[in-house]
């Protein structure tokens, strides 16, 4: 929580609870405390922290979202990309040539690691 938000709670709680007397003689901490008035004070805090998670939450994701679309392809833009079908892009995942997550029943495949394997081929013809 951030400390704006935990300065509010904390005059809320100063204001409802603490200073809220309406007996002269009384001096410092209310000791009437009513249920309903902390449960309302308790509800209040509940919200603001929601609103907060959500909105972290929902800016965490945007960038995940926005990251994950830029540096992460299907097999079928990598096949497209490396010149091979989608068959073989999968056999270079199980091989650890190239980089990859999965996802469900789908690979997510590093861009960055079919960019390199575009740029430097293996030759043709068998390996041995």
């Amino acid at each position: 929580m951030e400390d704006d938000s935990r300065d509010k709670i904390n005059a809320e709680v100063y204001e409802h609870i603490i200073m809220d007397s309406t007996d002269p003689h009384v001096r410092g901490p209310k000791l009437d405390v009513r249920v309903g008035d902390v449960m309302v004070w308790l509800n209040r805090c509940e919200s603001i922290i929601r609103k907060q998670a959500r909105e972290q939450f929902s800016d965490a994701l945007r960038s995940s979202v926005e990251k994950f679309a830029t540096e992460w392809i299907s097999t079928s833009e990598a096949a497209e990309i490396l010149g091979v079908s989608r068959i073989r892009v999968n056999q270079l995942i199980k091989e650890g040539q190239l980089v990859a997550e999965r996802v469900g029943n789908r690979y997510c495949i590093e861009k960055a690691s079919v960019e390199e394997r575009a740029a430097n081929p293996p030759g043709p013809g068998r390996p041995w």
